[in-house]
């Protein structure tokens, strides 16, 4: 997989007004933990962080003071909307350990099924799998122009990669094309008869109309 590349510089600002500060400078505060070494607390650039968090990256090189280490993205902090990143957890990866992330399962192609009036119902949008850093999938690919009404993925029937292991549970349904919604029976007439309401009111009120000119 890809690695990114982002400095990472030590921080001392704590408490709420200090990193408040730090981030109008369009730095997000972070720390480094793990493999038994003291947490360090750094700043990553706002806009480096995002351009990696667009491009699907679980791995990256921090490039710091003292030298790079590679991390993987543990943790993402929003603020209350969920729509600014305000704090990010980094943990210190080996590349001969095996490590657990959660990957995206994207679909490829438009469904056949739903041509043919089927409901795609995508349930399963990513999964857990193990395997070393450097194998780590920027994404599971499931080829769905070619699932047809009733058709269903399940975990099992992902693509196998080498050294990459699911963790989810075989039979768990990822994605399916639904039958179509057919009506119930009498549900066109009764639809029908509501439609022509109107119609007969109209009528009703224009003699009463006519009835009252009279008198």
């Amino acid at each position: 997989m890809d690695v990114g590349k982002i400095t990472a510089n030590t921080r001392t600002e704590k408490g709420t007004h200090r990193v408040r500060r730090l981030r109008e400078k369009g730095l997000i505060p972070a720390i480094v933990y793990g493999h038994k070494t003291e947490p360090k607390p750094v700043s990553v650039p706002k806009d480096d962080l995002l351009a990696l968090l667009r491009h699907g990256r679980h791995m990256v090189e921090l490039q710091m003071d003292d030298g790079s280490e590679r991390a993987l993205i543990k943790d993402i902090q929003y603020d209350a909307f969920g729509d600014r990143v305000i704090h990010v957890d980094f943990a210190r990866v080996t590349m001969d350990e095996k490590i657990t992330v959660t990957v995206p399962v994207e679909l490829v192609g438009h469904p056949v099924g739903v041509t043919h009036g089927g409901i795609l119902e995508h349930s399963l949008k990513e999964v857990e799998v193990e395997c070393l850093p450097g194998d780590i999938p920027d994404e599971i690919l499931v080829m769905a122009r070619e699932l047809d009404v009733d058709a269903v993925v399940h975990v099992k029937d992902l693509p196998q990669m080498p050294g990459v292991t699911y963790l989810n549970d075989p039979s768990e349904v990822v994605v399916r094309v639904l039958p179509p919604v057919k009506p119930v029976e009498g549900e066109e007439a009764v639809i029908e008869e509501a439609g022509a309401e109107p119609e007969v009111l109209t009528e009703r009120k224009e003699e009463e109309e006519a009835e009252s000119k009279k008198k």
